[in-house]
């Protein structure tokens, strides 16, 4: 007979508010962080997987998986983050601040409702530089670098460094940088943060496809 654990139970276990880089259901490696939390959940840590909105709607969306605290987060009237590289960099700061804030109160709004007790704040991209700033202090706060979208050749120059000075800026904010590559690690050495390797290895069994996942948006 599986035990499930009493109200007491859970609101004493350690809890992570995660940001996500991007929607759930977007092909990405096994290094993405929603990989990661989603075998830290399986651990016992109950984790609420916020998701930026790919377009305008009006009701917010919470899917909970069935075998583990695992939320995940699709917030209704919020700006998509789409509108985070627009090609006036003033405007784009604007956006990046209108979105963390809205993304910010739907994500304390759904601590309450499910009850999560927050240990970690866990970010996933260089644009949660402007997420960082609109929440409040307490939690210990992990940013997982899994990619190299500021040296993507997809950008323009200006591009390329306002993501770097963006990332390089969360890190500075952070208590804890996980890189999932040897190049990712050397690359941000000489950044004031503590940077440690996370190996880029997690089971399939812990794949949310293998295992269930949200259903369409």
């Amino acid at each position: 007979m599986t035990h499930r654990p009493r109200d007491k139970d859970v609101l004493n276990q350690p809890g992570i508010l995660a940001f996500a880089p991007g929607t759930w259901r977007w092909p990405e490696v096994y290094g993405s962080p929603r990989y990661h939390l989603w075998t830290i959940a399986k651990l016992g840590w109950r984790v609420l997987y916020v998701e930026p909105p790919n377009q305008l709607r009006a009701m917010t969306k919470t899917w909970k998986a069935k075998d583990r605290e695992f939320y995940v987060l699709s917030p209704g009237r919020v700006a998509p983050f789409g509108m985070r590289m627009v090609k006036s960099e003033k405007m784009g700061e604007r956006w990046r601040t209108l979105t963390s804030r809205q993304l910010v109160k739907r994500a304390q709004a759904a601590i309450e409702t499910i009850r999560l007790k927050t240990n970690i704040y866990w970010f996933g991209a260089p644009w949660h530089e402007s997420l960082i700033r609109e929440l409040p202090f307490g939690p210990r706060r992990v940013c997982h670098i899994y990619d190299e979208l500021a040296f993507s050749p997809a950008f323009s120059n200006l591009q390329r460094q306002l993501l770097w000075d963006w990332e390089r800026q969360l890190l500075r904010e952070c208590n804890l940088a996980l890189c999932s590559s040897h190049p990712q690690f050397q690359r941000r050495q000489g950044v004031p943060s503590r940077i440690t390797l996370l190996e880029n290895a997690v089971s399939k069994e812990f794949l949310p496809e293998n295992v269930g996942e949200p259903p369409e948006n």
